[in-house]
């Protein structure tokens, strides 16, 4: 009598495109790939091989598949332990969580919804949690209703809706096509539910049902999911009449104190440029004073902004219910309209740079000032990675990100580029650029992201003994 084994996935990493795991979250191989991380395929694609070579022999990471099949990066500085990392996280990372045709957001509850155009396909096994038979589309695709002989009038065909930063579905097919003739290709295709491109792996479709879709907060890849005409009709309805704060399932209004515009256009005299006590990509900062006296800082977004949008939205995810002496603390919001103003407590020491780099200021900065400065920081700092409800990693402080108050306290701000991190977690990495816009060599890009990356595995092993 024979056996037969069948195998089943348990996690999965998305497509690899000759330099990162698309959809890999908080990638810890990040900074491995930089220096010769590569992934090659041997015996006609049967079988895989990873390598990578660290720049530093005194830094090294090994990467092990245990015995439940989950994959674990341990990170080692001068032969100690200084970080371990399972790659699973977060029930998102099981394959497949959410059915066919739903998506899994570990910061959601429940972390699993339909995607956009589709409905569960039995409603009371969705609302129990169980989302194994996932979700089925709401109307008909244009090939299904010229196949049933529905009418249709011209200009009613499908279209696509976009899916910001994902991990892609599984069952991916590859052409090396421009993007145009990628969507195209889909559109004309009746099987195609789904395309996405990448500059190095080209054009990528997916047929029939889409599974294993996971959202993430800045990596992976935009999905454009095939929608009939009359859901792309809704959804634009919908996003027409949906403020920002709105779209954002993350925060919930009644958590941050929303403040009208013609309120804070009084406090900032009509934003006139006197008030005007700082600017930067985002826009710019007013000084502002409310009927009852409270001095407030005023961070308007300027509509014309190239990186505001994203981090005014992760700022208030990230700090709306952070509260700590060290850290400048958000008042409210505004979101009328186009307008997209945060409200902060009012620093009237202004950021630590003003003085630091001013050879008169910096005089009134003596040394006992200086150590208090740097005890406060390091007191935020410890909040944000140790004693918050998420572990926080700022990932632009400098000082003009540090605030001083009426008695030189410190106060740390702007975490537009910060990352959250589950409880459980110790070690993340990013692909994407941070900080202030400006040109960086290669070669400086490459030390400033092994450097960063050394100094937090090395605060996260101090903080952690």
């Amino acid at each position: 009598m024979g056996f037969m084994a069948v195998r089943f996935p348990n996690w999965r990493s998305g497509p690899w495109n000759g330099q990162v795991f698309i959809g890999l979250p908080n990638n810890l191989l990040y900074i491995a790939y930089l220096d010769g991380f590569s992934v090659t395929r041997e015996d006609s694609g049967s079988l895989v091989k990873i390598t990578f070579a660290m720049p530093n022999s005194s830094y090294f990471g090994t990467i092990v598949v245990s015995s439940d099949g989950k994959i674990v990066y341990t990170a080692w500085m001068n032969r100690i332990q200084v970080g371990k990392h399972v790659v699973q996280q977060n029930k998102c990372d099981v394959y497949g969580i959410c059915g066919p045709n739903g998506s899994c957001d570990f910061k959601n509850s429940p972390i699993c919804t339909c995607l956009t155009g589709f409905e569960p396909k039995n409603v009371d096994e969705w609302n129990r949690q169980n989302w194994t038979n996932g979700c089925v589309r709401k109307a008909s695709l244009q090939c299904e209703r010229v196949k049933n002989n529905e009418s249709a009038l011209p200009g009613e065909g499908d279209g696509f809706l976009k899916l910001q930063t994902s991990k892609p579905p599984d069952f991916v097919e590859q052409s090396y096509i421009t993007v145009d003739a990628c969507r195209t290709q889909c559109l004309n295709n009746c099987s195609c539910t789904a395309y996405a491109f990448d500059d190095r792996l080209g054009c990528l479709t997916w047929s029939d049902n889409l599974i294993d879709i996971v959202r993430l907060s800045s990596e992976g890849i935009d999905l454009y999911i095939r929608q009939a005409y009359s859901e792309l009709g809704k959804t634009q309805q919908k996003n027409q009449s949906a403020s920002l704060i709105g779209d954002v399932n993350q925060v919930k209004l009644e958590d941050l104190p929303l403040f009208e515009f013609k309120n804070i256009s009084t406090a900032t005299n009509n934003f006139d440029s006197t008030n005007k006590i700082g600017q930067g990509g985002f826009g710019s900062v007013y000084k502002g004073e409310l009927p009852n006296g409270l001095e407030i800082a005023v961070k308007r977004l300027s509509r014309a902004s190239g990186q505001g949008l994203e981090e005014f939205m992760n700022e208030v995810i990230v700090i709306s219910k952070l509260q700590h002496r060290n850290l400048v603390r958000l008042l409210g919001c505004c979101t009328e309209g186009e307008e997209k103003m945060l409200i902060y407590e009012y620093m009237p020491n202004n950021s630590l740079d003003f003085y630091l780099f001013d050879p008169v200021k910096k005089k009134l900065l003596d040394w006992q000032k200086r150590l208090c400065i740097i005890e406060g920081i390091s007191r935020g700092l410890l909040y944000l990675h140790r004693d918050s409800r998420l572990r926080i990693i700022h990932r632009d402080l400098k000082p003009s990100n540090i605030f001083l108050d009426g008695e030189l306290n410190p106060k740390i701000s702007d975490f537009g580029m910060a990352r959250t991190f589950g409880g459980s977690e110790n070690e993340g990495n990013t692909r994407r650029i941070v900080g202030t816009y400006g040109y960086m060599s290669p070669n400086m890009q490459w030390k400033a992201c092994f450097l960063r990356n050394q100094m937090f595995l090395a605060l996260e092993f101090c903080s952690s003994r």
